[in-house]
Order: C-alpha cells, then structure tokens, then sequence
C-alpha cells in the first residue's frame, strides 16, 4: 500500500483542525451541527492514522466523502469544499492502486 503524501497528510492535518474549533457562521447556515462536525472530525482522525499506518483509505472513502455530506443534509460551504479537495487529493493517490479510475 502507497504511503501518503506530505500535500494530502497536511490537507487531513487542516481538515482536522478545521472540525476541532467552533462551526463557522456559513457551514452553520449550510446544516452543519456540533455532532455533525465531531463526527466527521472523528473520520478524518482514523483516514489519517489509516494512511500514515500504511493501510490506505476505507472502502469508498476516494470517491464519497462529499457524497456521504450530503447524504446528511450538507452540500454546500467552507467545509464541503475543503472536503472535496481531499476526496480529489485521496483519489488521485489511491485509486489506480485500488484498480478503479478516477
């Protein structure tokens, strides 16, 4: 299994410490909530510690983490942006090691 890059470990490092500070006003208006935010934090928590352990990202993980958002409601705003471009840097990395194209 591919090690992640600095870029996409530093992008989950923002992402986490994005989802450790209060809700902004705009992801508030966009449906995010507290345990929505301390969820989520928690995901990225164990994507990140997947990949520095070398073991890659969850099933589905490269190609839905925005989808999963909106599946709760949330589509729009700071922090859905901010998880698509981790959902695109993921499945830039993984992939074609997974044998599925981008």
């Amino acid at each position: 299994m591919t090690k992640p890059t600095k870029q996409l470990l530093g992008m989950l490092d923002e992402l986490i410490s994005d989802l450790s500070g209060p809700l902004a006003a705009d992801d508030r208006e966009e449906g995010w909530d507290d345990d929505m935010r301390d969820e989520m934090r928690q995901n990225v928590v164990g994507l990140r510690a997947r990949l520095r352990a070398g073991r890659g990202p969850a099933h589905g993980e490269p190609h839905h983490l925005v989808r999963w958002l909106g599946y709760d409601g949330v589509v729009r705003g700071p922090l859905v942006s901010r998880f698509a471009d981790v959902q695109r840097k993921l499945r830039d990395e993984y992939s074609m090691e997974n044998g599925t194209a981008s």
